[in-house]
């Protein structure tokens, strides 16, 4: 987990952002940190970004207002990004027989991030 500045040191508008942070290089979280927000403001860096519930794309420098329904966490995609998706299950060496699906968000070259 790191900090938006880490990966935009030069986008003056990431510096103080205290409730978004990256996981990897692909995923940007939003925290919804007040009880009972229904909507947030979040900052999206200079790219193309994909709603990761919906698979909307963003194209969006600036802050933007989203729906924060009380089951989901914001998160977003980098344009770019490889993501391996796999079923669930109770500790990582649990074997399945479900398979493990990639998602590729396309628009950039991208890196590859795991999420289990």
């Amino acid at each position: 987990m790191s900090p938006l500045v880490y990966h935009y040191p030069n986008d003056k508008n990431t510096w103080g952002i205290k409730d978004q942070f990256f996981f990897g290089e692909s995923l940007m979280i939003c925290n919804v940190t007040e009880y009972q927000q229904r909507q947030k403001e979040i900052y999206l860096p200079e790219g193309i970004w994909y709603n990761f519930w919906t698979g909307k794309k963003v194209k969006a420098t600036g802050k933007i207002t989203i729906e924060t329904p009380l089951d989901e966490t914001p998160i977003f995609v980098k344009a770019g990004s490889i993501l391996p998706i796999g079923p669930k299950v109770q500790f990582a060496t649990e074997l399945t027989k479900d398979p493990i699906e990639i998602v590729v968000y396309p628009g950039a070259d991208g890196g590859i991030c795991s999420l289990f």
